[in-house]
């Protein structure tokens, strides 16, 4: 399975929103795990990713 370009574009865009949230979390709640960060950040790639995507589609 390959990935078009868009896709590509997509996917960094997704993880860069993803990992500021994971970043802003981490600054604003100190005291959370950093398991919860972490889960909280893959969730925002992959929900980040697939609104990228659907808005996409016409």
């Amino acid at each position: 399975m390959s990935m078009s370009g868009k896709q590509v574009v997509l996917a960094l865009a997704s993880i860069i929103i993803g990992g500021g949230l994971g970043y802003f979390w981490r600054m604003s709640r100190p005291q959370d795990p950093i398991e919860m960060v972490v889960g909280i950040s893959i969730l925002a790639i992959l929900l980040a990713f697939y609104s990228l995507n659907s808005m996409g589609k016409n």
